[in-house]
């Protein structure tokens, strides 16, 4: 596991699995907003969410390959959930760059797939 080090806090705490590394994710998103409508704050904890991936995760030691193999066997089901609510399935991609932008689409639709159970604390 890698330590996940951002201006000496760890970003990260668990990476056993994609719901672990997107827990940490949700979990250190700034819950207060100024609004109150379910969409809006949903919005917001979801453009939150792509930026802490995109801006702070990815200036980590963070290793997107190894992580893509290890989550390799979650990905058949998080992509039966996208297909099944009609989201586009994003280029697999698993070496550089791409792989980089890759793992921030699957971490993302997994929190969008699995929205609801994150705002109840069910995950």
């Amino acid at each position: 596991m890698n330590t996940y080090m951002l201006y000496g806090t760890k970003m990260i705490e668990n990476d056993a699995t994609v719901n672990d590394f997107a827990s940490c994710i949700y979990s250190s998103i700034p819950m207060e907003t100024s609004t109150e409508d379910p969409e809006e704050r949903r919005d917001y904890i979801l453009e939150m969410m792509e930026k802490i991936l995109e801006d702070d995760i990815s200036r980590t030691d963070i290793d997107y390959e190894r992580l893509l193999y290890k989550y390799r066997k979650e990905l058949g089901d998080l992509f039966y959930r996208m297909w099944d609510r009609g989201y586009t399935i994003p280029t697999m991609e698993f070496l550089g760059e791409g792989a980089k932008q890759f793992f921030n689409d699957i971490v993302y639709y997994y929190i969008v797939v699995h929205y609801e159970e994150f705002a109840e604390g069910k995950i």
